[in-house]
């Protein structure tokens, strides 16, 4: 972790802010979704059913390219922008455009495979880091460089 990995600032109330950059992302990838769903409906009339073989894939697509074009690229979805916090490497950096979309994924796999109680893991440690963070030796952090002095 950087320098000021210490600094109280860095992480206060960063489970509520982490829990409401989840929500305002969820909101953010449904909609695209759903235009993903509508698109290959419509595609689906002028290539007489053909791209509708593809409506399982519309889901997937959008919650990885959402991840790997937000988080890789800023080191922050929407959500997390709104909230006012960052995902950073152990070395202080964004994590980059595959990396997010393996912190996603492996976010689901803990959640489904280990039931929400591997959200739990957030609450013994002092960053609020889960099981997916620490796989990918991450840290979701305020981003104080928004914050006011």
């Amino acid at each position: 972790m950087p320098q000021s990995a210490e600094d109280r600032r860095l992480y206060e109330w960063i489970l509520t802010r982490r829990s409401l950059a989840f929500f305002i992302d969820a909101m953010f990838i449904m909609l695209f979704t759903v235009s993903g769903y509508v698109l290959v409906l419509l595609l689906g009339l002028v290539t007489f059913g053909l791209t509708w073989l593809f409506l399982g894939l519309v889901f997937p697509v959008v919650a990885l390219g959402y991840y790997a074009l937000t988080l890789g690229v800023r080191g922050s979805t929407p959500g997390m922008g709104a909230v006012g916090v960052r995902l950073i490497s152990s070395t202080g950096t964004p994590i980059g455009a595959l990396p997010a979309m393996g912190h996603a994924i492996l976010f689901w796999i803990s959640v489904v495979i280990l039931t929400p109680l591997a959200l739990l893991v957030c609450f013994f440690n002092g960053r609020g880091r889960l099981l997916h963070d620490m796989a990918l030796d991450c840290t979701l952090v305020n981003d104080l460089s928004r914050a006011r002095p």
